[in-house]
């Protein structure tokens, strides 16, 4: 409905990429930004053993999710997290996040479809700051103990490069993916153990 996100092909991909990179029997899984719930109820689809998690600063939103998750017989966890002014609970082996990441200058160019029926505060960001999430999310996730850990993004075709510098900054091995229309719309950042 009008407050998540459509799934687009890109979280497809993005799912793909966790599941072609994770075989393990168990794993602890947070989803930042959960949206509808496509990322965790996907995941848990296909890997029914892990325990997983979608956090959203928007009860509605994880109303949404709840309900595809029970539409889907799975066991997702939910909860409410606003993790521009929280910290991340718990520890996880994995973290992943389509985050806000438009910045409002490029409202004018987007689909009307898109600006008229999808929520805003799950698509834009401040002009000035277009990798806030991403730059929050690897910061918390840093400090998270006893957890080298993967934190998986969709991001913008634009910001690859940045993200990449961003991820060295805080210790993090970044490696951008392409998507099917062969733009960097994926990215894996690998904790690295700090001596």
């Amino acid at each position: 409905n009008h407050h998540v996100l459509i799934p687009r092909p890109e979280t497809e991909e993005l799912i793909r990429l966790i599941l072609d990179n994770h075989n393990q029997a168990t794993l602890k899984v947070l989803d930042i930004g959960t949206g509808s719930g496509i990322i965790p109820v996907s995941l848990k689809i296909s890997r029914p053993n892990w325990q997983i998690t979608g956090c959203d600063i928007s009860v509605e939103a994880l109303e949404v999710a709840k309900t595809n998750a029970n539409h889907h017989l799975v066991d997702v966890s939910f909860l409410t997290l606003d993790i521009l002014n929280q910290e991340i609970p718990m520890d996880w082996d994995i973290i992943v996040s389509n985050p806000p990441y438009i910045p409002i200058k490029e409202i004018s160019d987007m689909q009307k479809r898109v600006t008229n029926f999808e929520p805003h505060l799950a698509l834009f960001v401040e002009n000035n700051d277009p990798l806030l999430f991403y730059r929050t999310i690897l910061e918390k996730a840093s400090i998270i103990p006893n957890k080298p850990g993967t934190v998986y993004f969709e991001i913008h075709e634009q910001y690859g490069e940045q993200l990449e510098s961003l991820a060295k900054e805080l210790h993090f091995q970044c490696t951008l993916f392409r998507d099917i229309n062969n733009k960097w719309r994926m990215a894996k950042c690998v904790r690295l153990i700090q001596p």
